[in-house]
């Protein structure tokens, strides 16, 4: 079965064509905050060489976040809303182009290559081909969530591998997980939960609550507008004007 879970992730992408998925990111905020720093002092120990930059809020910080997310993909198209910074997000991708509105801004990268934006959490879901390299599995079974067939598969992240190119396993784990628990969906290999444990408990769990494949999507669901009253804003424009 622990074969069977890494060709899943492997291939996932090739598995469907179009995906459609909400979810949640739940976080206990101080002890991913430890698992995150934990992180940092790893990286500097094995001699990695970075700047952090710490901004400070002056809203509380709550104990938890609960946060939703959406995805839909049907390449060249993807749509996800998410949330930034308590704000809500709404980026609409066609191939390199995107179209962003959140924070009161409307913007664009126009096509360029060097400008990127993110999907939001659940891309890291449904990206796995990277992961089975990074990981090990503990332990296996067959399991089910939202009604599909899974493997639940225990996993650890492997220490002391070469630095790589890419997100990795950030956006699955945000932290140094002790141990990660995956249901992977047993036809489609995406990630359909991932539960992060740090100390002994849970930090972080990201899922999905609903799920549908290749579906015909409509094509009003890759349709956005600037926010009322404004225009799109080109970051390339932007960069070149500073």
């Amino acid at each position: 079965m622990a074969d069977e879970a890494l060709d899943l992730l492997s291939t996932s992408e090739s598995r469907w064509r179009t995906l459609r998925a909400s979810g949640r990111e739940w976080r206990d905020t101080a002890l991913a905050s430890q698992a995150w720093h934990a992180q940092l002092e790893r990286k500097r120990v094995e001699g990695q060489n970075f700047s952090l930059i710490t901004l400070q809020s002056k809203t509380p910080r709550a104990e938890e976040t609960d946060e939703h997310w959406r995805l839909w993909i049907a390449e060249p198209w993807r749509r996800a809303t998410f949330v930034v910074s308590s704000a809500d997000v709404d980026v609409v991708f066609h191939g390199a182009t995107w179209w962003s509105n959140g924070h009161g801004v409307s913007r664009t990268n126009g096509g360029a290559l060097n400008s990127g934006h993110g999907e939001g959490p659940g891309e890291h879901l449904v990206r796995t081909a990277d992961y089975p390299p990074l990981i090990e599995i503990e332990d296996v079974a067959a399991g089910s969530w939202l009604d599909r067939q899974t493997l639940e598969a225990t996993v650890r992240i492997r220490r002391g591998l070469p630095r790589r190119r890419g997100p990795g396993l950030h956006g699955l784990v945000i932290g140094d997980a002790d141990e990660i628990l995956l249901a992977i969906d047993r036809e489609r290999g995406v990630i359909l939960h991932a539960a992060s444990w740090f100390r002994g408990s849970v930090y972080r769990v990201l899922e999905m609550d609903e799920v549908g494949f290749d579906e015909r999507l409509p094509s009003k669901t890759f349709e956005i507008s600037s926010l009322p009253g404004l225009e799109w804003q080109d970051v390339q424009l932007r960069r070149e004007s500073s």
